[in-house]
């Protein structure tokens, strides 16, 4: 998933910077604690129904069928709402 992969490098990066400058009692914070961090400011570009459900999913780990539940919609729904925002992240990110 290349939104992952760019949410990891970043904090790879990120954390070679720092790894110059902390305190040996300090510990940096763990891969996929600064991943999920990433992941939610980037979705902080995506419309409120489509970030919920992206969150749910990628984040969560819940299925199109158990989000189509808690929302009263379609799993078929669910998909393509999560196809959308990959859509509108991946044009966001490479405009920029």
């Amino acid at each position: 998933m290349w939104l992952y992969r760019t949410a990891k490098n970043i904090f790879i990066d990120h954390v070679r910077r720092l790894a110059k400058s902390i305190e040996p009692a300090q510990e940096p914070a763990s891969e996929d604690d600064y991943s999920k961090v990433m992941v939610q400011m980037m979705c902080c570009h995506l419309p409120e129904n489509e970030r919920t459900l992206f969150l749910l999913r990628y984040l969560h780990g819940y299925n199109s069928t158990e989000l189509g539940e808690m929302f009263g919609i379609p799993p078929s729904t669910v998909r393509a709402r999560l196809a959308s925002a990959r859509a509108r992240l991946k044009k966001y990110f490479n405009e920029n």
